[in-house]
């Protein structure tokens, strides 16, 4: 009797044990759900208006857009760092104004003058925000090799470079104390408008002073020639010259084809051909394009005495030299 209550009492201890309980299974704990943007106000709107992505877009497609499951919202921190599709990114914004989309569907090239892009995260009228990936930590971490040459070129730049080097010369100007400033003088020159593909500089009026003449503008509705005298002293008006007819767009440049004095005007015109203005020094002109073709697609001028017939006399020349030297620093 006693050894039956002794085997009694052994298993309800056995089962009032902590190890008892550790054979009970726990129950299981839900996982955290994924962080969601916070509501954002229309007090914090950006300046230029609601962001968008570059089209409409639904709330699925942006989950699988942005692959983070953190929303950075319209107005994103420019420190937060967001991990998405297994790498490290953070957002930055830029002026829209200065931005090139002219890559793959959804990226841009934040400024126009550079020549790689980013993934658009969003945008309005007055900014476009963009990913930006951060550098590999583990790679910043791996000491460089003592001692190891870094080269500065690669093997293409040191190919590129011996290509262009016949193109340069060394400069090394003497020095001098003497300091040159410029000052604007543009007063009475034209401030708009698509002057192409050359100008020349010329005494048009016979003053003694430098005249500029620019061709017909792209685009422009008068089609003419224009002309601005100057007065030696950094002004400059417009000259209402006669001229045969309007021309397309094109170049231009001076010089006395005929040999009496005055200041002639030839131009190539855009997939129209050349054509010749000769002056009286007076603002008149007459055409004289006879014997020159006119199926000519060009739009580049040069005037030079090619048989070395004296067709244009020294001054001619350096006029022309002018209008080409104009031509160098403007290209």
């Amino acid at each position: 009797m006693f050894d039956r209550k002794l085997f009694l009492a052994t298993c309800v201890a056995a089962a009032l044990s902590p190890a008892a309980f550790a054979q009970t299974p726990a129950k299981p704990v839900p996982a955290a759900a994924p962080q969601a943007p916070a509501p954002q106000s229309s007090a914090t709107v950006p300046e230029g208006g609601m962001p968008t992505w570059i089209k409409p877009e639904t709330p699925e497609h942006r989950r699988e857009r942005l692959g983070s499951s953190v929303d950075p919202g319209i107005n994103p921190d420019p420190e937060m760092h967001f991990w998405r599709f297994g790498k490290s990114y953070h957002i930055e914004k830029f002026e829209r104004k200065w931005a090139a989309y002219d890559r793959e569907e959804g990226t841009v090239r934040p400024m126009a003058n550079v020549n790689f892009a980013f993934e658009v995260y969003q945008q309005n009228e007055k900014w476009v925000w963009v990913w930006v990936g951060d550098p590999d930590p583990q790679a910043a971490a791996q000491p460089a090799a003592p001692n190891a040459p870094r080269p500065l070129y690669s093997d293409s730049d040191i190919k590129f470079f011996s290509a262009i080097r016949p193109q340069y010369f060394p400069l090394d100007p003497a020095k001098n104390d003497h300091t040159i400033r410029f000052e604007e003088s543009s007063e009475g020159l034209p401030q708009t408008g698509s002057f192409r593909n050359s100008m020349a500089i010329a005494d048009m009026n016979e003053d003694g002073c430098p005249d500029i003449v620019l061709p017909p503008q792209r685009g422009g509705a008068e089609g003419l020639p224009a002309i601005y005298l100057g007065d030696c002293k950094g002004h400059w008006k417009g000259w209402p010259a006669t001229v045969p007819h309007v021309l397309d767009y094109g170049s231009v440049v001076v010089a006395d084809f005929n040999k009496d004095g005055h200041m002639d005007m030839a131009f190539s015109v855009h997939l129209t051909g050349l054509f010749v203005y000769l002056g009286d020094g007076k603002g008149h002109f007459n055409e004289a394009s006879e014997g020159l073709p006119h199926d000519f697609p060009t739009r580049r001028l040069v005037v030079a005495d090619i048989n070395h017939d004296g067709v244009l006399t020294p001054v001619e020349r350096r006029q022309a030299s002018k209008a080409e030297h104009v031509k160098r620093k403007s290209s």
